[in-house]
């Protein structure tokens, strides 16, 4: 029996206009009334994911940033968190300055949950418009981004296509987890780097754990390079219809797109049953 289920949120628990359908609510809210935990395992950070656990009255721990740390759904409160060594920042700030890019640090909510962002380069679009979503964002030496306290990721971001040599060298040559993606809020493409190991599955299994609850009795619901190793780990992986190539390669099943309520029919066909 399926005990907990772990909802990406972009691509997945949202349509493409970032609503919930009310044929996912109805699923959701079926499965906790069932008693199954339910929580998301987003890439998003407090802020923006709270707003969708609160829209689905969701009252568990939140896998946040990736899985880099795990939030009191209510207070904030960290949870778990799984930073960089400062020493990897230093590679990955160097490594990206010597492409000419931009590096974002982001400080652990823990300790304000403030970006950093060296005075080296200018920024372009793309983190222009990211620091007036999320800034603005501190501006320190690239020397001085290794002393950002406990270092969830490293980011930077630049017009779709020109990313992949960067995002190359720092997977062959720095012990770290680069995920090349895609940000399609601004159709930008950008490199998130997260501590080697850290995954939504290392923190999924961090929460459940807690629960006393095995791996092999999550369901996880993803569609993007983020959720592979989720998707691989859990009991059940169920990949959306518009997941890319390698998540539903990841998956034991593959549901109807987050447009089509993929989420809803996950849950009733695997878990309500």
């Amino acid at each position: 029996m399926y005990r907990l289920i772990a909802l990406d949120v972009d691509g997945t628990l949202v349509d493409a206009e970032d609503r919930i359908t009310w044929a996912v609510r109805e699923a959701v809210r079926a499965a906790v009334d069932r008693g199954v935990f339910v929580t998301l395992a987003t890439g998003r950070r407090f802020v923006a994911a709270r707003h969708v656990a609160s829209d689905l009255a969701i009252e568990v721990p939140l896998i946040l940033h990736g899985g880099a740390v795990i939030q009191d759904s209510a207070t904030g409160e960290v949870l778990y968190q799984d930073p960089h060594d400062p020493a990897v920042v230093r590679q990955i700030v160097a490594t990206m300055a010597a492409h000419g890019r931009p590096a974002i640090v982001y400080e652990s909510p823990r300790h304000g949950g403030r970006l950093y962002l060296g005075r080296r380069f200018p920024r372009n679009r793309w983190i222009e418009a990211y620091e007036e979503l999320r800034g603005p964002f501190g501006r320190i030496d690239e020397d001085d981004l290794d002393a950002v306290r406990d270092p969830l990721s490293v980011t930077t971001l630049d017009d779709p296509g020109l990313l992949g040599p960067l995002a190359q060298e720092i997977r062959s040559s720095i012990p770290a987890n680069a995920l090349h993606t895609r940000w399609h809020t601004w159709d930008c493409d950008a490199i998130e780097v997260f501590r080697a190991g850290c995954s939504k599955a290392t923190a999924v299994s961090h929460f459940a754990a807690g629960l006393g609850i095995e791996m092999s009795q999550v369901v996880a619901i993803g569609d993007g390079l983020n959720d592979i190793e989720l998707l691989s780990a859990a009991g059940l992986g169920v990949a959306m219809g518009n997941a890319v190539p390698e998540a539903r390669a990841a998956a034991d099943v593959v549901v109807a797109g987050n447009d089509r309520d993929g989420v809803a029919e996950a849950i009733w066909r695997y878990v309500l049953v």
